[in-house]
């Protein structure tokens, strides 16, 4: 009989200085220094609002989820401790926000029929890129829109925010090596996409 492969456990990289630079603003947050808070608010902004529009599909609600998130990290300071990564902690909060809305968003939908009242419209993306780049970038978006929810989340958090294994674990609720397993199917249907595509 052959005997089985050890298996590989996972080591999540080393902490960066942008790490030890979020801890330092949110151990000034923890102390109550609103200029540490405003100073992270800016860092992560950007990548909050898209995190939040991915989830709700709507850049103004993704907007107000974002400024929820930045609220109830303020509110919720003392609780903080410094056991994962602040962009997870931050990306946990969004999360917890924008699906709280989405189902605020269904209940409002049931009972008036209308899914959004005075939401904005979505201003089209104009990147001042080559002709390559955007092609792609439509390719990516594209192929990104036909994976399952879960799929393209984890490939989100992985790709985009940086995240570890186990942070997106904790953070949607799932093991890690669905973590895992998600994320390699993530990859093989965007190559299959992004082919196809392009």
């Amino acid at each position: 009989l052959m005997s089985a492969q050890p298996q590989k456990k996972y080591a999540p990289p080393p902490r960066t200085p942008a790490d030890l630079a979020d801890e330092a603003l949110m151990e000034r947050i923890r102390a109550g220094d609103a200029s540490a808070l405003d100073a992270l608010l800016k860092r992560y902004w950007d990548v909050v609002v898209a995190y939040a529009r991915q989830i709700l599909g709507d850049p103004a609600a993704a907007a107000d989820t974002a400024q929820q998130t930045f609220i109830k990290l303020w509110q919720r300071r003392e609780q903080w401790t410094p056991t994962g990564s602040v962009a997870a902690y931050v990306f946990r909060i969004t999360r917890n926000a924008a699906l709280n809305e989405r189902r605020a968003r269904r209940v409002r939908v049931v009972s008036t029929g209308n899914p959004r009242v005075g939401a904005t419209a979505s201003t089209p993306w104009t990147p001042l890129q080559t002709l390559e780049e955007k092609e792609l970038r439509a390719g990516l978006e594209a192929a990104l829109r036909l994976l399952p929810e879960r799929r393209k989340e984890v490939f989100m958090l992985a790709r985009f925010q940086r995240l570890t294994y186990d942070e997106i674990a904790a953070l949607m609720g799932i093991s890690a090596q669905t973590v895992a397993n998600q994320m390699s199917a993530a990859l093989a249907d965007l190559r299959k996409h992004l082919v196809a595509h392009l």
